[in-house]
């Protein structure tokens, strides 16, 4: 996976193909695997959260098999991008 970020706006454009909205921050190209982040100023702080849902498209791009509906993709991405992380994986009690 590649993730670029800080380039120059028209660079941003070219890099993007127009794919992205004058106020988007992020592009996921999951088929290439690549992240392009646009950081923008006094906005630093959202440039992680922006970067965990563009990532997201990418980890669920490459791990589910058959094509998901892109309201499951932009809400798993959502969801990650507020909760500040992946989930643990459960680890096994004495139990189990």
């Amino acid at each position: 996976m590649t993730v670029v970020s800080g380039r120059l706006e028209a660079e941003f454009r070219a890099l993007t193909r127009g794919r992205l909205p004058h106020w988007g921050a992020g592009v996921a190209f999951p088929e290439e695997g690549r992240v392009l982040l646009r950081p923008f100023p006094g906005l630093a702080d959202e440039l992680p959260r922006t970067a965990r849902h563009e990532i997201a498209h990418i980890v669920l791009h490459r791990r589910i098999r058959s094509p998901a509906p892109v309201w499951f993709h932009e809400g798993v991405a959502m969801w990650l991008r507020a909760s500040g992380g992946w989930p643990t994986a459960p680890t096994c009690s004495s139990r189990c």
